[in-house]
């Protein structure tokens, strides 16, 4: 295990020696979270998309503000009476006028409709960055993973290198026999070509992270081995999944969703009712049609609707239905979320005795490659016998690694349902391995 190690540390030598003059300054999984929500272009999309949806709440608004408006007409015309034919004349009109509404349950309802529309809208966008984020951390933990595979195959190559040597001196002594070089080589082009399959897998998956983060030539920080440890803090606290199904994001999506309809449905019934306005006029008249040069009104006004071919009815069963829709969603989402919560849980489970499973066959495939390693020395073992050893051990290290790393992208799951995921929840959980307490304030 300590050659291992040692190879290892080599191995990330190389790597970040060769590429420190071509990459940028390294991030950790926290910072990549904060440069996707800050650069993400899709994210930037629909953060203009709710500044939009925010005016039409000042829309709505306005509709109850008084409506002041000013004419002036200038024209020619022809006018004829019992004493003239044809006589021309000039005009001019001019004059402003201001209504406000006093009544109208249409606009009142408009308010409400426009500022349910733009919760909705708030809701699905923070759900949007929250996706992104779960998106990006994904994308860092396979980058990480890539990288550590990348570097254990590495190490193994290193490895095989020094047991060539070491068997090409057993050949010159006659401890060895060409068969034993000839499995020593093969192994060696088999290593080649992983190495080869985990450095393209690294490069894709850095690419697949710059397309979250919006930069380019990344340097990512190694993720903390232990934190597959926080699943014994998880699995101990009970009743995650009721927890989810109050908290998480999809289900407060689709509970605004479900508002929104309603408050539409109020809009629709509001064309029911009537309309009162107060008008106030002022007009100028330099004409031939009236004698009145100035006039001034004050009018109350009330406009009843009494038929419109059906079409507020129509409108007041659409909304209905879309509330029957928008209510099926709710359960759909609730269950759904349930159901996801169950599989985070599980994943966290099964990878958490996965891993001390992992960990417990290091140890004895450590002791077996001794136990080979001594044998060969006493020519009780081959080579063959110990080179497979020595794979054995690397191929459970990597099994280990890519489950650590899996882990953790099943607590972030887990982490993303409850919808306490801002990036600050995120340190919490990957620097002081702490789950965020509003999770639990939550559920109390």
């Amino acid at each position: 295990m300590r050659q291992i190690g040692l190879c290892l540390l080599a191995a990330f030598g190389v790597t970040m020696s060769s590429s420190s003059n071509l990459w940028a300054e390294s991030i950790d999984l926290t910072q990549a979270y904060q440069l996707a929500l800050e650069q993400n272009k899709s994210l930037q999309a629909h953060q203009a998309n709710l500044a939009a949806e925010s005016e039409k709440v000042q829309q709505a608004w306005s509709q109850v503000l008084p409506n002041v408006s000013a004419y002036l007409r200038r024209g020619k015309a022809e006018y004829t009476t019992s004493f003239v034919e044809d006589e021309p004349a000039d005009f001019t009109r001019s004059g402003i006028s201001l209504v406000q509404p006093l009544f109208s349950m249409k606009r009142f309802e408009g308010i409400s409709a426009a500022k349910a529309g733009y919760l909705r809208f708030v809701k699905d966008f923070d759900l949007k960055r929250f996706q992104t984020g779960l998106e990006t951390l994904h994308a860092y933990i396979d980058a990480a993973k890539a990288e550590k595979l990348l570097a254990l195959s590495r190490a193994e190559i290193e490895d095989h290198k020094v047991r060539m040597k070491r068997v090409e001196a057993m050949l010159e002594r006659g401890l060895a026999t060409e068969v034993d070089r000839l499995e020593t080589q093969s192994k060696y082009d088999e290593l080649k070509a992983q190495e080869i399959a985990d450095t393209n897998t690294h490069k894709v998956m850095l690419k697949r992270l710059e397309q979250y983060v919006g930069q380019r030539h990344l340097s990512i920080v190694p993720i903390n081995d232990e934190l597959w440890r926080m699943s014994k803090t998880i699995l101990a606290h009970k009743g995650w999944v009721e927890r989810i199904e109050k908290t998480s994001l999809q289900v407060q999506v689709a509970q605004s969703a479900l508002r929104e309809s309603q408050e539409n449905k109020e809009l629709s019934q509001a064309e029911y009712w009537p309309e009162i306005n107060a008008r106030v006029e002022y007009r100028k008249t330099d004409s031939y049609e009236t004698g009145m040069e100035n006039e001034s009104r004050a009018v109350i006004e009330m406009s009843i609707p009494l038929y419109e071919g059906g079409r507020t009815n129509s409108a007041v069963r659409q909304a209905q239905n879309q509330i029957d829709r928008d209510s099926f969603f709710l359960s759909d989402e609730r269950h759904k979320v349930s159901v996801q919560a169950e599989e985070a849980l599980s994943k966290i489970r099964g990878s958490y005795e996965n891993i001390q499973a992992y960990r417990r066959s290091v140890e004895s495939a450590n002791a077996y490659l001794s136990a080979a390693e001594r044998g060969l020395s006493y020519g009780l073992r081959s080579v063959y016998e110990v080179l497979e050893a020595k794979s054995r051990l690397y191929n459970i290290e990597k099994k280990l690694v890519a489950e650590q790393h899996e882990n953790l992208k099943a607590q972030l799951e887990l982490l993303f349902l409850t919808g306490h995921f801002a990036p600050g929840d995120i340190a919490e959980l990957i620097q002081r391995q702490q789950l965020p307490k509003g999770i639990f304030d939550a559920a109390s």
